[in-house]
């Protein structure tokens, strides 16, 4: 369902699509996507799984310039309604902004954009 889902957002986000991963941040690009997933929960209402979702943006080492960008993100993405695999899904925020992680050891700053996946059982 990841893949499905980050191929999705692809098309959705503002984001040239140099590098989107899954599971794991390419650190070596100055601008980077991934999607991790976590547990989904069943029985969170009926006939629906609940999975906790992150996007992480690593981006430039201009703050406002990652701030920005975690926003346009950020907003793109929250409240989306859309299909995969067949089945409903929505995609809400978590928080009422991107969560700024700091930098790393080459001054590339860092956010992550917590939401959760509503899809219906198959």
């Amino acid at each position: 369902m990841l893949t499905e889902l980050r191929d999705y957002l692809r098309a959705v986000i503002p984001y040239d699509n140099q590098w989107f991963g899954i599971g794991k941040m390419d650190n070596t690009k100055d601008r980077a996507l991934c999607l991790i997933g976590g547990e989904a929960v069943k029985g969170c209402g009926i006939g629906v799984v609940l999975e906790r979702v992150t996007i992480m943006v690593r981006w430039t080492g201009n703050v406002r310039e990652a701030g920005r960008k975690a926003k346009e993100i950020y907003d793109a993405a929250g409240g989306l309604e859309f299909e995969l695999g067949g089945r409903r899904c929505m995609l809400l925020n978590e928080y009422t902004g991107p969560v700024f992680k700091g930098t790393d050891h080459k001054g590339i700053y860092t956010y992550e954009i917590n939401m959760e996946l509503y899809t219906e059982e198959g």
